[in-house]
């Protein structure tokens, strides 16, 4: 029987193990620990996915740690970024904030001149960094371009990719192969008979494709023979070639059932070779055997994919194939064939506690495509394959079938092998982000030559009016921890010196670094394939581009105003301004507004109230859609030091004269998310030099504007609500469990007025 040995090295830096906890824990029964290089992994759904121009993108998902029993996260912080496949570059980065839970949601709004096309959400944490960053998971959007929907049209631009599982086929033992049945379009075609055949005209074998357009077949190749998949429907007539034969070829193969992982390499196996597997319960583990075949005992049975990896002796990787092992999950979840609108549903299992199950629910038009979250991104994020994923086979009885078939041709990617048997726990540089911090360096000179040795640093937040402070090292480095903070809110540092003297040297504050964009997925489906080949056979050579270790950088700290004096000129006042047109009040400044205008309105449908009589009051419009009636419908919210007004409750901010106010701005609707969801148009922010006590004085500081939070997290909710509107649905409910186990279900409902 074969041993599993685990890596030998197990010196980790003393942060990590407190942060990640039982995690690096010797197991009972083998003399070192296996390295789970465990990470974090976001579950992020999104309310549709084909948006107009002028759509707010709403998201909402659940972050998990990827480890043993244990799925809670181990970050607070996420950060999701909307790129343009056009330019592969991001053009929004959201930084959220979950709850305990892991729970988050937000809302993104595109810009107004945002090309129209494909896009790609993206959502990662910083622990997640340490690993590589084509395996953060993507999901795929439209803007102002629908997704051309399917027709259902078989004609002769008709698709089939076949793949022999392990890229390779080899003859004379038994083998099977995947057929991906696809239109000119990229859409799936089901219930459509596939026949294998070989050259000698033989008929081997009959296979109906499955929902997602999957059809697999089990037979045994001859050497020297050929075989094709003969397709037949609505006078369309065609021959898939499936791959030559190979007689030198070799793969590993296996199966998994409970804790027992079998093995085996076909073909001519290598010599001076190593066998490696690796699954989320189990970590990196190597077994240590001279035979080709065998089966051996894991620590514990795995929820999740499991990988075998066959290299040479200097770790060379040869070939690997994952397995799919069965999971017992309680999902019964219970639910009426028709509903009312608005409806209430518990969507907890029975015999469930709410505590351990997170799910994510929505209900989607039969009319629109739908994606299984939890299954489809634990595999997608880890592994990458040149088959198409069946989202629509994951509520069917051929859902495990096709999900293993599209792992059997995956290439696991979530870190390089090699690297990982090499460098063990010191793959972590980055930590999970459960506090927010500021750091950098301070100078004791304005030439910033001389770093301050010692000292403290403290931080002074400008809306809460918090001070925090910390220690300066002897290279004058500091890391201030801060409470959780919006987006834009201002701090003031200052350096202090052991000897207590305020410092006016520089502060520099460190950037922060973005993973890269890396090789983005191909959009398939609604998408035009070109004719000029039908079959795709999937073997060795396939798509081997190797991306470079790079990250982007971004500056983290926003130390002065924005200089853009167009952008300020039409949606920023200052005392400058005001005194340069004699604005002598915040209503004479609002008149100076290019996007926006001052209107006297008064309530004329309302009864006045202990027989006062109404009185005319002010608001705010924005001039940037039209609007030619006096009403709110473009009423641009007020915000005065970070606090959202009631318009009726503020009307002395117009009257208020502009020698107390330190600057008027017209906030975007993205900007404006931090105060309001009444956003539609933007918002009118009013700082005053009023608020609060003042820092120390500024001269010898510096004011920054740390990247801050977009959102808050959502409380922990039990139920969901049936749509509004009456009409066919899916209901699609996906469930990760505390023990991590993840399961995505679907239901055909009817909602009835």
């Amino acid at each position: 029987m074969p041993f599993i040995f685990y890596n030998h090295k197990i010196i980790i830096r003393i942060t990590l193990f407190f942060l990640l906890g039982s995690a690096f824990a010797v197991h009972k029964g083998h003399a070192q620990l296996p390295v789970d290089f465990r990470t974090e992994q976001v579950f992020l759904t999104t309310d549709k996915t084909d948006y107009n121009v002028d759509d707010t993108i709403h998201i909402e998902g659940v972050l998990t740690s990827l480890s043993h029993a244990h799925s809670d996260p181990y970050s607070r912080v996420l950060y999701v970024e909307l790129i343009d496949a056009s330019t592969d570059s991001v053009v929004i980065r959201r930084k959220l904030m979950c709850n305990e839970k892991g729970l988050f949601k937000a809302a993104i709004i595109p810009d107004a001149d945002a090309g129209k096309g494909d896009y790609f959400l993206r959502s990662y944490t910083n622990l997640m960094r340490n690993f590589n960053p084509d395996s953060f998971p993507l999901r795929h959007i439209t803007i102002g371009k629908p997704t051309t929907p399917d027709d259902g049209i078989i004609d002769e631009d008709i698709h089939c990719m076949v793949a022999p599982m392990g890229r390779h086929l080899i003859p004379d033992i038994p083998q099977q192969i995947t057929a991906v049945l696809t239109s000119s379009l990229g859409y799936p075609r089901a219930n459509q008979t596939l026949v294998l055949v070989s050259s000698a005209g033989d008929t081997l074998e009959l296979r109906e494709t499955s929902p997602s357009g999957y059809a697999i077949f089990n037979f045994i190749p001859r050497r020297d023979e050929n075989y094709k998949l003969l397709f037949s429907a609505m006078g369309v007539n065609k021959a898939f070639q499936v791959p030559e034969t190979d007689s030198y070829a070799f793969r590993i193969a296996g199966a998994i059932n409970g804790s027992k992982l079998r093995f085996a390499i076909e073909g001519n196996a290598p010599d001076n070779r190593r066998i490696f597997s690796f699954d989320r319960s189990n970590g990196l583990s190597e077994i240590s055997t001279s035979s080709v075949e065998g089966v051996t005992t894991l620590a514990h049975a795995p929820t999740g994919p499991v990988t075998l990896f066959l290299t040479d002796n200097k770790l060379n990787l040869l070939s690997q194939t994952t397995l799919l092992p069965k999971v017992e999950f309680n999902s019964g979840i219970i639910v009426a064939d028709t509903l009312k609108a608005n409806q209430t549903l518990d969507l907890v299992p029975a015999g469930t506690k709410l505590d351990s199950m997170k799910i994510l629910s929505r209900f989607i038009p039969v009319s629109q495509p739908s994606i299984p979250v939890a299954e489809y991104e634990l595999a997608a994020s880890d592994f990458e394959s040149p088959l198409p994923f069946p989202v629509r086979s994951f509520s069917t009885s051929e859902a495990s079938t096709d999900f293993q078939a599209w792992l059997g041709e995956g290439t696991f990617r979530r870190f390089d092998l090699a690297e990982a048997v090499k460098s063990d726990c010191d793959v972590y540089s980055y930590m999970p982000e459960q506090i927010m911090t500021i750091s950098g360096i301070v100078y004791d000179d304005v030439n910033a030559k001389h770093p301050m040795k010692g000292g403290r640093l403290v931080a002074y937040n400008g809306t809460n009016r918090l001070v925090t402070d910390t220690c300066v090292d002897k290279k004058g480095r500091f890391t201030v921890e801060v409470d959780f903070f919006k987006d834009g809110t201002e701090f003031f540092l200052q350096g202090i010196n052991s000897k207590g003297v305020l410092i006016g040297g520089v502060i520099n504050i460190d950037d922060t670094t973005y993973p890269a964009v890396g090789r983005l997925p191909k959009v398939t489906e609604g998408k035009k394939r070109n004719a000029f080949k039908s079959t795709d056979s999937i073997g060795v050579t396939g798509d081997t581009r190797i991306l470079p270790n790079v990250v982007v950088k971004a500056r983290a700290i926003r130390t002065e105003k924005r200089n853009d004096k167009k952008y300020y000129g039409a949606r920023y006042l200052d005392q400058d301004h005001f005194e340069k047109y004699s604005s002598l009040t915040v209503l004479d400044a609002l008149r100076r507004l290019a996007f926006a205008r001052v209107l006297l309105v008064m309530d004329d449908d309302n009864e006045p109230e202990n027989g006062t009589e109404n009185l005319p009051y002010y608001i705010v419009q924005s001039t940037r859609l039209p609007s030619t009636l006096p009403s709110i419908s473009a009423q641009l919210p007020i915000v005065v030091d970070g606090v959202l007004m009631d318009i009726k409750d503020c009307q002395y901010i117009f009257d208020m004269p502009t020698m107390q106010v330190e600057s008027i701005e017209q906030l975007t609707p993205a900007e404006a998310l931090m105060y309001t969801s009444n956003n539609l148009y933007g918002a009118i922010l009013i700082k005053t030099k009023l608020l609060g006590p003042k820092p120390p004085k500024a001269a010898k500081g510096l004011r920054c504007w740390p990247p801050g939070l977009t959102d808050m997290p959502p409380l922990l909710q039990r139920t969901v609500s049936a749509p509004e509107k009456p009409g066919n649905y899916r209901l699609v409910v996906d469930m990760v469990s505390g023990d991590g186990k993840v399961r995505s279900v679907s239901r055909h409902v009817h909602v009835a007025p």
